[in-house]
């Protein structure tokens, strides 16, 4: 599943064909637990060299079901020492309304985390987290 992922993201990003890109999502999102058996191993896998725009298309393919992907940011958080660029994409792309409905608890951790975590960090990164609080 990563290998075509990969190739419909290259495809899309060198030659500007977006055909191949739309069928892999519509098709890994007729998966069921997609978010859970492919998204959050992703995640996991490529967390620091995902680009915005597979950030996104990842979390197309989720349908709402964005706590494997609460999981896989927070696994993230706990090891990084800042704010990545791929947890500001997720952040800036996260329905945090679902997420809630979702998992309160899980999503509380993740807050958590990053305010303990990132207290001290540059006033952009501070910014997202409180605003993405804020959004409750």
């Amino acid at each position: 599943m990563a290998f075509l992922f990969d190739v419909a993201i290259y495809s899309e990003a060198t030659l500007k064909c977006k055909d191949l890109m739309e069928v892999v999502k519509a098709t890994f999102s007729r998966i069921e637990n997609v978010a859970e058996l492919f998204v959050k191993q992703y995640l996991r896998e490529n967390f620091v060299n995902i680009k915005t725009v597979t950030v996104a298309h990842l979390l197309g393919m989720c349908d709402g079901q964005y706590i494997p992907v609460l999981r896989a940011v927070k696994e993230h958080i706990q090891m990084e020492e800042g704010i990545t660029a791929t947890v500001h994409a997720v952040f800036s792309n996260t329905d945090v309304m679902q997420c809630l409905v979702n998992n309160t608890q899980l999503y509380d951790d993740v807050m958590d985390v990053l305010f303990k975590k990132f207290d001290n960090t540059n006033q952009k990164d501070l910014d997202l987290v409180k605003s993405f609080r804020l959004r409750l």
